[in-house]
């Protein structure tokens, strides 16, 4: 290796390097970010109460995101993807699959709770809600079909179950903490095994003998 290598190799080490800072920051004012939008709101935060809760200046966040919406789209964005990613490994069952998401979201609980909660009534940021509420869901609701459920059965009953998990997920994360993760998702696994066993008895395919669940 000659010098002009060895120059560009310690020039782009060092790109790498500063590269990998800039992310690093970046995630921790997004974290840090998260906190003030779940404290103040989505729509009543401004970037200077952003600045004031990360620690710098709101020159130096402008330097990271082009404005609070950018700022709010990277924090929303960057949690769905993480839930969508352990949401499409394969079917474990309930206790599993509540066991990987909860894990995802003590990564940073607020971004969790702005995604499952404050933006699903947010005209601006709902479709960051809606697209892990759908992945989740249709998932649920083609396994209801596929035991026998009508469509409208379906449908209810996997938004239903949706709707319990991110509830119960945020109630951990407001009480709970990681330690006991394993004995929080047995316990909400039970409710997911209750209403898939009485659902799948009272309206699938058969109505009287049907008690196989979905990890079965």
């Amino acid at each position: 290796m000659n010098k002009w290598q060895k120059g560009m190799g310690t020039m782009q080490s060092g790109m790498g390097k500063r590269a990998e800072k800039r992310r690093a920051r970046k995630g921790e004012f997004m974290k840090a970010a998260a906190k003030v939008f779940l404290d103040m709101g989505l729509r009543d935060a401004t970037m200077d109460d952003v600045a004031a809760g990360v620690g710098v200046s709101k020159v130096v966040l402008y330097r990271y995101f082009a404005s609070k919406e950018d700022l709010v789209d990277s924090i929303l964005e960057q949690m769905t993807r993480r839930l969508l990613h352990v949401d499409r490994l394969p079917w474990e069952g309930y206790e599993a699959a509540i066991l990987r998401s909860v894990a995802v979201a003590w990564e940073d609980p607020a971004a969790y709770i702005l995604l499952a909660r404050e933006a699903g009534t947010d005209n601006v940021f709902r479709h960051h809600h809606e697209t892990i509420w759908t992945s989740v869901a249709d998932r649920l609701i083609a396994a209801f079909e596929g035991f026998g459920l009508d469509s409208e059965h379906a449908r209810m009953s996997g938004e239903a179950m949706t709707a319990y998990v991110i509830s119960v997920i945020i109630h951990w994360l407001q009480n709970g903490s990681p330690d006991r993760d394993e004995a929080f998702a047995t316990w909400a696994a039970a409710g997911t095994h209750a209403m898939d066993r009485q659902w799948r008895k009272l309206y699938g395919r058969d109505k009287t003998n049907n008690t196989r669940t979905v990890t079965s």
